[in-house]
Formats: structure tokens, sequence, C-alpha cells
């Protein structure tokens, strides 16, 4: 009985001997002290120029050119927007005013224009980047005096590139 428990205290010491031996210790989270960035210290401030063409097919039978230039101030929007659109039933220019409100990335924007000598209100949403805008085309409402995006249907995206602003 003696030699069964010298051997049982032998196989518990060899047990802990290994343990310690290939045990790693859990490593303690690395703390740093780096500032917590928030979404509203991203600026945009500044003038920005967008463009697009849009080649004429089957599916889509209006060639399109625009061009937007906005400058950014804070959450205020402002600037233009022109463009040029063909197709089998027609052939226009169109120009206009925008001006809104950024939040973040998204801007809000009215678009006042002109075309074939009719003005018009469109309410626009886009989301900016540095290289890129992009108008989140929804199907639109008649409120009151200006068009609105319908948000309980699917959007389109278009995409405008940078361009040198002139």
């Amino acid at each position: 009985f003696m030699k069964l428990v010298k051997i049982s205290i032998g196989l518990l010491a060899a047990l802990i001997i290994l343990f310690i031996i290939f045990h790693k210790p859990a490593e303690a989270p690395i703390v740093t002290d780096a500032p917590e960035v928030q979404n509203d210290e991203i600026t945009f401030d500044g003038e920005y120029c967008f463009s697009r063409s849009q080649v004429a097919t089957p599916e889509a039978p209006y060639s399109v050119s625009e061009n937007i230039k906005i400058t950014i101030s804070g959450t205020d929007v402002k600037g233009t927007k022109t463009g040029t659109q063909s197709g089998p039933d027609m052939s226009n220019g169109y120009i206009g005013t925008l001006g809104g409100t950024i939040d973040g990335d998204n801007l809000s924007l009215s678009y006042l224009y002109i075309i074939e000598g009719s003005k018009n209100i469109e309410e626009e949403l886009y989301t900016i980047s540095e290289n890129q805008i992009v108008k989140h085309r929804y199907p639109l409402l008649e409120t009151g005096d200006r068009l609105v995006p319908d948000l309980t249907q699917s959007s389109t995206d278009i995409v405008y590139l940078a361009a040198e602003c002139k």
C-alpha cells in the first residue's frame, strides 16, 4: 500500500512539473493611449469637382455627360451641376445649383435646375469620398414644388469620378 502511495505522489509531482513547463500564462491585454477617432472629426472642407460620362446602350439609350463642382465648409455644401443628354427622342443641356448639408460623408442636396426652359427642384442624396461622389438615385415623388426620392424603393448608384476643377 505504501508503494502505491509513493507511485501516486510521484506521478502527481511529474504532472505538476510537466504543467509548469508547458503551461503558457495568459497574455495581458495591450493598453494604448491612442485617441479615439470620432466621426464628427472627419472633414471634407474644400472645393471638389467630379464628372461622369455615360455612353448610350440598348438598355439605356441616352448618352450623358455631367459635371459637379461643390464647395464644402463645415456642414454647408454649395455648388453647381451641369450636363448634356441625348437620345432617340431628345437632346438638351441642363444647368443648376446645388445646396444643402453634409453629415459625415453623406450629402443631402437640393438641385435647382433649368432644362429646356423649365425650372425644377430635385432633392438628391450622395456619398462623397476623396476620389468620387456617388449619387443614390431613387424613383421620385412630386411633393409641392419639388421632386423627392422615394426612400421606400431601391436606389441605383451613379458614380462620378474626381476631376480637375477649372
